[in-house]
């Protein structure tokens, strides 16, 4: 407050400096409004050129930063000198008339009085009818008494103005001008006033709106009036009408155009920031937060809206162990975002996604001091959008958020992509793009981070909805029940416990394993001939990453773990619909005699022979396997499936039937 008040009094002492200068320099210019109001915009002209030069520090010169230092303390001189010239023009209007004598021997009127030195003695009488005489032919009667008329030097200008007594061109052009300076001076220190040191509080911003439009209405009745009853005036004293109709014009335009930008900018924001203080920003999605892991973790999950960083801070208070928050929202209010942004940055905090971070909510995730998504989350980017705001004001507002990226070290060219979007679409940049950007650490698997995405208040039926979105899971749920109840209770009790993702679902597919092994002995010949094609193309590229991953696979040894992090997401959508058909599919047996699979098996021997020595087809029936054979092991069980597979459709299903009928957990 200290060096606001300092900036003005050095701005004012300037600006009084300046215009008496031009004042002195225009003193025969005898038209005191004209004389005083050139003499401020010449002040103001200079003090802003000048000042530019100064503030451009060796680059171009800031002249819209040094109009905005001295276009109010000018304002404030310029009243100044017009309640002066005000005052005076009264002083004088109420002394006319105090003196009928004037030095020199001239009365009030110009006339020249008679003036004697030392006159001689004139006899009484004689004098007394000189006197009459005198008076008779010199002196004419006094005026019929009028009414008493009010003194326009006792009303300030705003009152005259009003009253359209200024002169059209003053009250078009001069009080045109000063007023929307002054309203655009009010508006800046209205603004200063009520924006709160956190960045963003409705109640004050609904405050701001309504005293920003409630002193253009004021202002834009008080200037429109001036002008018409003005242009009345310049009509009836100077009989003519083009510039007072074009005044008229003006004013109307002028009116139509405050109640455009109302309709299309005040109303709205008004509404818009009405809704968020007296209705909890009813179009956001309530926002929850959920400790994890001892406090070590904490989710942010919902809509981001008014004191969700209050709530976020009072949690964290007790939470001294905190290091990683999980940031799972389609995002909000941006101001809100920029206040979460700040915690997090100021505690350090590393962000995580494991669903979907979009919107307002990437701008708290950029604070991260490491920044990791699981694999197929999602960070969505666009412009901001309020109710009411133009283009440009939309991208003066997107301005903070783009400095918040890039300081974070997101790449400037990411960033003008991001925020280029229009509001109404998305832009969901892959993992690579999200790299390159730099506006990730990386990609991590589900055995990092706790499990996360499905909100804080996960109820039972909550979690059999969200699971049934698989068509694996509503399988289960259809065929069977029971499995499927205990499959909720397990990831209900693990979720809450904070445990991660790849143990929820490990345990879940522990308990679908034993249902999907039971059946493919018994599937339809499409679907079994399909699962055999899957399994080629999972060993193989399993193959590729790791020959101990695909010897376990191939061999049953890890019937349970989770490998869907190392296949591709095709093979990994491949295998859950052919899971769901096979818990669905009819039971079918093997049709085929006995006899007839020896044939078929001797027929997959012999090719297999072609193809690997006897020591190597041997591995097929191991009791164990060395490391350094894995890869030769998971090469010849692709192989024992290609095979089958050349049978033909219906001698092949059977061997398969039979194949996974025998080996139970095994895949071979």
């Amino acid at each position: 407050m200290a060096g606001l008040l300092a900036w003005f009094v050095g701005a004012l002492l300037g600006t009084v400096l300046l215009t008496q200068l031009f004042l002195w320099l225009l003193r025969s210019w005898k038209a005191e409004y004209p004389r005083l109001i050139t003499a401020n915009g010449l002040s103001l002209f200079l003090a802003t050129v000048l000042a530019g030069f100064g503030h451009a520090d060796g680059g171009a010169p800031d002249f819209q930063k040094s109009f905005a230092s001295y276009v109010l303390p000018q304002i404030v001189y310029l009243l100044v000198g017009l309640y002066r010239v005000n005052k005076k023009s009264g002083t004088s209007s109420e002394n006319m008339g105090a003196s009928q004598t004037s030095p020199g021997g001239r009365d009030s009127q110009g006339r020249i009085e008679p003036k004697f030195e030392n006159p001689a003695p004139v006899p009484t009488e004689i004098a007394r009818q000189v006197d009459e005489d005198i008076k008779t032919a010199v002196i004419p009667a006094p005026p019929a008494a009028s009414p008493p008329t009010s003194k326009p030097g006792r009303r300030s200008f705003i009152a005259r103005h009003w009253r359209g007594e200024f002169p059209l061109w003053i009250s078009y052009w001069i009080f045109g001008f000063f007023a929307n300076v002054a309203l655009l001076i009010f508006s800046g220190v209205v603004s200063a006033t009520l924006t709160p040191a956190g960045g963003y509080d409705p109640t004050k911003i609904l405050i701001m709106l309504i005293a920003i439009w409630a002193a253009v209405g004021l202002v834009a009745v008080w200037q429109m009036m001036g002008i018409w009853r003005s242009a009345n005036r310049y009509i009836d004293q100077k009989h003519k009408t083009l510039w007072p109709t074009l005044a008229k014009i003006a004013v109307i335009l002028g009116v139509l155009r405050v109640i455009i930008d109302f309709t299309q900018s005040g109303y709205p924001q008004l509404r818009e920031t009405y809704q968020i203080v007296f209705y909890d920003d009813p179009t956001i999605p309530d926002y929850s937060i959920r400790v994890m892991r001892n406090g070590t973790e904490v989710e942010v999950a919902g809509g981001f809206k008014f004191g969700l960083d209050d709530d976020f801070n009072r949690v964290i208070k007790a939470l001294p162990n905190l290091r990683v928050v999980h940031l799972n929202s389609d995002g909000g209010r941006i101001g809100e975002a920029k206040k979460l942004y700040r915690t997090i940055q100021k505690l350090g905090l590393t962000t995580y996604t494991s669903d979907r971070c979009q919107s307002a909510c990437t701008i708290a995730f950029a604070a991260g001091r490491e920044r990791w998504i699981l694999r197929n989350a999602k960070l969505g980017y666009h412009a901001s959008s309020f109710p009411g705001m133009t283009a440009q004001e939309i991208r003066d507002a997107d301005q903070e958020g783009r400095d918040l990226y890039i300081a974070s070290g997101i790449t400037p060219d990411f960033v003008r992509r991001a925020l280029s979007t229009p509001n109404e679409s998305m832009w969901t940049p892959n993992p690579d793009e999200l790299i390159a950007g730099r506006a990730i650490s990386g990609v991590v698997d589900s055995s990092r981070y706790a499990a996360s995405g499905f909100g804080a208040n996960l109820t039972r039926e909550a979690i059999s909805d969200k699971l049934t979105k698989v068509g694996l899971f509503a399988a289960i749920r259809d065929v069977e029940p029971r499995v499927f109840s205990n499959i909720v209770d397990d990831f209900s009790q693990s979720y809450f416990a904070g445990e991660t993702e790849q143990i929820l679902f490990q345990k879940a597919r522990a308990k679908i394993f034993p249902v999907i092994q039971s059946r493919r002995g018994t599937a339809d010949d499409r679907t079994v001939l399909d699962l055999g094609r899957l399994l080629i193309e999972q060993l193989q590229a399993l193959s590729t990453k790791d020959k101990a991953l695909c010897y376990q696979y191939a061999s049953g040894v890890g019937a349970n773990a989770n490998y869907t992090q190392y296949l591709p997401p095709a093979l990994v959508s491949k295998e859950l619909e052919i899971s769901e058909r096979l818990i669905r599919s009819p039971k079918t047996g093997v049709s085929a005699s006995p006899a007839t699979l020896d044939q078929y098996w001797s027929r997959v021997g012999v090719r297999l022979a072609s193809r690997f020595n006897s020591e190597t087809i041997a591995l097929l029936t191991a009791q164990s396997i060395q490391p350094a054979q894995y890869g030769t092991y998971c090469d010849l069980v692709v192989a024992m499936y290609q095979e089958i597979l050349a049978l033909g459709d219906a001698p092949a299903a059977n061997v398969l039937r039979q194949n996974f009928a025998e080996a139970g957990g095994a895949q071979n």
